[in-house]
């Protein structure tokens, strides 16, 4: 006997006729979180002028809070257009270039021209190998997320530019535990926080420079590619 199929998800029911991150229910709660994420880091960083701990402290933990939150609901629009369905598939959608799923020699070699590149600008500028090696890896990151998340490579680049830069602090964090002690845990969680959205900056930025690349080949491939020879008619 055949094997029942498996029930499809609510938002590839026929009567959803728009992607659930698109509804204002989410729209509205991703501006609230962005609302309550900047007055929590405004009034955390005035701790220098009114020198109230415990204002402070609630405001460290409303941007922490908001912070987790407004993650938690760019991972939920990952997983969303990841398994969002071909119902729109007709439709007219701009191109989005990223790490390509598929991929021929000439991608290797412009892959390993820019990594190449990358790290010839890092030791030109005489950085640490440390810190060149942190580079590529936190670009090959980038790169391997939007691999794997064909769907959504600006959500996939800004949640692992967001969770890399915690986890790095994180690890200083632990390494450097005595230098650390006078801080407290809502203090803690707000420098987390902080990397967590410089990270996510940086991860767009890192993102947007690896989609340029294949945006770039691309471009090259249509203008050397040799038009068709059109058929002699009789």
């Amino acid at each position: 006997m055949d094997e029942p199929a498996l029930p499809a998800p609510p938002w590839k029911s026929p009567l959803c006729k728009s992607p659930p991150w698109k509804s204002p229910l989410w729209i509205a709660l991703a501006w609230a979180l962005s609302i309550a994420a900047a007055i929590g880091f405004v009034g955390s960083v005035l701790w220098i002028y009114h020198r109230n701990r415990l204002a402070t402290e609630w405001f460290q933990f409303l941007y922490a809070g908001s912070m987790l939150g407004w993650l938690l609901l760019l991972a939920a629009k990952l997983w969303c257009k990841s398994r969002w369905g071909q119902q729109d598939a007709n439709a007219h959608r701009p191109t989005t270039y990223s790490f390509p799923r598929r991929f021929g020699m000439g991608t290797l070699l412009v892959l390993t021209l820019a990594f190449a590149a990358l790290t010839a600008v890092c030791r030109w500028f005489e950085w640490p190998a440390a810190v060149v090696l942190g580079i590529l890896l936190f670009v090959g990151l980038v790169s391997a997320a939007q691999f794997a998340f064909d769907r959504a490579p600006r959500e996939a680049s800004v949640l692992t530019g967001s969770i890399v830069l915690a986890c790095c602090f994180v690890a200083l964090r632990a390494a450097n535990e005595q230098r650390m002690a006078p801080f407290t845990k809502l203090d803690i969680a707000f420098f987390v926080a902080t990397c967590a959205f410089f990270g996510g900056l940086v991860g767009y930025c890192t993102g947007t420079l690896v989609g340029s690349v294949f945006m770039f080949m691309a471009g090259a491939s249509t203008m050397l590619k040799k038009p068709d020879r059109p058929i002699d008619q009789a």
